[in-house]
């Protein structure tokens, strides 16, 4: 188990070090977890990136239920921003046919009062 830090100077593979993790048990309330990581790997984009960073695995690892609360909460997480996504698609799909028939009435109303 691990986890992914996003840093501008990760550190290198193999470094050990301790970490507070804040992770979410549900809706309203959050645990902090105390643990070590080792970086696994890192990765240094040329310019600053959110994706430059660090893989860290857990020296010890996350109580199972603290894991399982995270991993639920990330998959809700998705589930709405899928949903989100599908009505966003939706609108835009209304918004473009919309745009389409106003183009056209408009290419119709040059043709008649040229």
């Amino acid at each position: 188990m691990g986890t992914f830090i996003s840093s501008d100077y990760p550190l290198i593979a193999g470094s050990r070090f301790g970490m507070h993790l804040t992770i979410p048990v549900d809706y309203e309330s959050s645990k902090i977890f105390r643990t070590e990581g080792t970086v696994a790997w890192n990765k240094i984009q040329p310019f600053k990136s959110k994706r430059n960073g660090m893989g860290v695995q857990f020296i010890e690892t996350l109580p199972e239920s603290l894991s399982l609360n995270a991993l639920a909460n990330n998959v809700r997480k998705l589930m709405n921003e899928t949903e989100a996504k599908g009505l966003l698609e939706e609108t835009v799909k209304k918004l473009e046919s919309e745009l389409e028939k106003t183009e056209r009435l408009a290419a119709l109303g040059r043709c008649v009062f040229s």
